[in-house]
């Protein structure tokens, strides 16, 4: 109590702040903030973004995946130095739109993957300084972009992962607009989809590869965490996705992995231990009980599995590039690596090879990499040169070009 009372005397005393009307209201927007699960930004401590801003001045408010569905949009109206807000993952919809249009001074609103459709993006060209708007993974079509092109002040818009197509983007451009936009989303099924795992805290979004090719393959990339929310929809949107496009998924070891099992389409999988220490009987507990139907590229990044999965891994229909990480490579992993029948390239980091002696050379070449980074940045084990014989089917491999 006895800091906000020197507050309220600091900002009533020294010109250029707020008055303690200002002040008090933007007291009640922390509260309602804070309440449902986002945060604010003064203008104090970023003086240099805005030097003509009261340090008081609440000039961001993010309510990114907050619950706002009892939020008071309205009282964000006297807040003029509202310079950006964030919505993402919420939802808020066109019924609410007519609130933002109140913040004259808004300068970027981030509506990613919330319900807002072509008929909001209409509402905002009444707001005057709008340069950035994020409308990513929102149900927006072409019919939009002559609303955004009334929009004289903006001067960047996303559109990935929407119905928008390539003529409405080239509009866009053609008017100066950066769009970030890699493609049209292939349909309203597949958007959902997208939208209903982000809501879950899986991360996912389209990916058009490669990238600097004039036809990239659409795929969909997938990431999921510890904090992921697992429930019985996301496999269903994961097999949706995959009716369309094949999956590029980044995992810890966590719930998320039984729903392996169920998918085909998988073109890589990258499995990382995380930040969230998992013990060692849970991680291979999940490796235990998962395993996908077939696999292009598998990339692990964990402490030593047991020798008997990790080659149950290895032996993975249709997996050509390998990438091991801290793994222990013995003589029945070994033999699951030289048998895999379509694997073409692997790459050993931090590894162990303690029965070298006993491994057979493979039957065909195998690319590989070797490097150990505890002792040296890019610096080859020892056994290097004996792991680049043996899976270059007992032949020397050619010396690099």
């Amino acid at each position: 109590m006895l800091k906000r009372l020197m507050f309220l005397l600091v900002i009533t005393i020294v010109p250029g702040c707020f008055d303690s009307t200002d002040f008090e209201h933007s007291l009640v927007i922390r509260d309602m903030v804070d309440e449902a699960g986002g945060e604010i930004t003064r203008a104090v401590g970023i003086e240099e973004k805005y030097p003509n801003v009261p340090e008081a001045a609440i000039v961001l408010v993010d309510l990114q995946d907050a619950n706002i569905s009892g939020f008071n949009f309205g009282a964000l109206r006297p807040l003029k130095y509202l310079d950006s807000i964030v919505l993402e993952g919420t939802d808020f919809s066109d019924l609410q739109v007519s609130y933002l249009v109140n913040c004259p001074s808004l300068r970027q609103i981030l509506l990613r993957n919330t319900r807002i459709t072509d008929v909001g993006v209409h509402q905002l060209t009444h707001l005057p300084n709008l340069e950035v708007l994020g409308l990513a993974t929102c149900n927006v079509t072409d019919d939009c972009v002559d609303g955004l092109l009334v929009m004289k002040s903006l001067k960047e818009v996303h559109l990935w992962d929407t119905h928008v197509g390539a003529a409405g983007v080239k509009r866009l451009r053609e008017r100066g607009i950066e769009v970030l936009w890699k493609g049209q989303i292939p349909n309203e099924e597949v958007r959902r989809a997208l939208s209903a795992l982000n809501k879950r805290g899986i991360k996912s979004l389209s990916q058009y590869l490669p990238e600097d090719d004039d036809d990239p393959t659409l795929y969909f990339r997938i990431m999921a965490d510890y904090h992921s929310e697992i429930d019985d929809r996301v496999l269903s949107d994961l097999q949706t996705l995959e009716q369309f496009a094949t999956l590029l998924i980044t995992t810890e070891p966590t719930p998320f992995f039984v729903l392996l099992n169920d998918l085909s389409r998988i073109e890589q999988l990258y499995i990382e231990q995380g930040l969230i220490e998992h013990s060692h009987s849970e991680v291979t507990d999940y490796f235990t009980k998962s395993h996908p139907r077939s696999l292009r590229e598998l990339r692990l990044i964990l402490d030593p599995l047991p020798s008997d999965l990790l080659a149950r891994w290895i032996r993975t229909d249709g997996l050509t590039v390998l990438y091991l990480d801290r793994q222990v490579i013995d003589k029945q992993v070994w033999q699951a690596i030289v048998e895999a029948p379509t694997l073409r390239k692997i790459q050993f980091d931090d590894c162990k090879f303690p029965q070298i002696d006993q491994f057979s050379s493979s039957e065909r070449p195998i690319k590989v990499e070797i490097f150990d980074w505890e002792s040296a940045l890019d610096d080859e084990p020892s056994c290097a040169v004996k792991v680049r014989r043996l899976l270059n089917a007992g032949e020397d491999p050619p010396s690099e070009p």
